[in-house]
């Protein structure tokens, strides 16, 4: 990883398609420089409650992991925003 952040900003394209519909792009993930182990600590990523607005969960799971993310901010006394990550659409 970190040969590859010297020779560029290596990313990761997320997409999303339903179960009738095409794959379409919806967000990145760019890798930056490396974090101090305090800032690492601190991350707190919550995809339940950072999902982007054209987004939603679905199926028989969703209510469970929305349950389980909600016990996890409560127990870290967190808010749904993520400590840290930032969104870019493509």
């Amino acid at each position: 990883m970190a040969a590859a952040t010297r020779t560029g900003t290596p990313r990761l394209v997320l997409a999303v398609a339903s179960a009738v519909g095409p794959w379409r792009p919806v967000r990145q993930v760019s890798i930056g420089t490396q974090l101090s182990a305090e800032e690492d600590a601190a991350l707190a990523f919550d995809p339940v409650g950072n999902l982007p607005p054209e987004l939603r969960a679905a199926g028989p799971l969703a209510w469970l992991r929305e349950q389980t993310y909600r016990g996890s901010r409560r127990a870290r006394r967190a808010t749904a925003q993520s400590g840290g990550s930032t969104a870019t659409t493509v």
